[in-house]
């Protein structure tokens, strides 16, 4: 095992999600192999692979989607290293499968609908840019953004702890990148509020 991380991504194609998994585990020997497995919110199954590679990828059908604050639908993503038969080593991560596209003239697309944002940008020093903030300071700063109105927030991801982002996505919370396209995007397509 070299890492520990899971990184999990999703594309829609159709009437189904492909999503794509990087664990950071390398199998060893001949007798390890990687297992994923997605959960929806009932805890059921709804897709596993199994492979000696540590980058994985998974059919859906039918995924329910993630819908913002109207419906933050999340699955569960277990990665589990497995040697002999043996768990060896487990993690788990959450994802909520969306289409969100920005077109230059129309603005924003959540799963192929026009979606009209209200936004803050988040400043690189405050309580979500410490990656070591406690999650309790995490939650109530979300909090906050809700009372507000917010629906998007526009962050640098070098600077906010993966605590945030998840939050973030639980709650409905658009996490906007803070790159010099997006930036135009979001100068152009969000309104930007302040929090009261």
């Amino acid at each position: 095992m070299k890492n520990n991380r899971l990184e999990v991504s999703s594309v829609l194609q159709g009437d189904h999600a492909v999503l794509s998994i990087e664990t950071g585990w390398t199998a060893n020997t001949s007798n390890h192999m990687i297992e994923v497995r997605l959960f929806d919110d009932e805890n059921r199954i709804v897709s596993s692979v199994c492979s000696a590679s540590p980058k994985l990828s998974l059919t859906l059908e039918r995924p329910n989607l993630w819908n913002g604050i109207a419906d933050p639908y999340l699955y569960i993503v277990e990665a589990r290293l497995v040697e002999g038969g043996n768990v060896i080593a487990a993690k788990e991560a959450t994802i909520g499968i969306k289409d969100l596209s920005f077109h230059p003239d129309l603005g924003v697309f959540l799963n192929g609908q026009p979606t009209a944002l209200k936004g803050l940008k988040l400043p690189a020093d405050g309580k979500t840019a410490d990656k070591e903030a406690n999650f309790e300071d995490l939650a109530q700063v979300v909090d906050q953004l809700h009372a507000s109105g917010v629906q998007a927030v526009l962050v640098n991801f070098n600077q906010h702890s993966q605590d945030f982002f998840d939050l973030c996505e639980e709650t409905g919370l658009i996490v906007w990148p803070d790159t010099k396209e997006s930036l135009e995007q979001w100068s152009k397509h969000v309104l930007e509020i302040s929090m009261s």
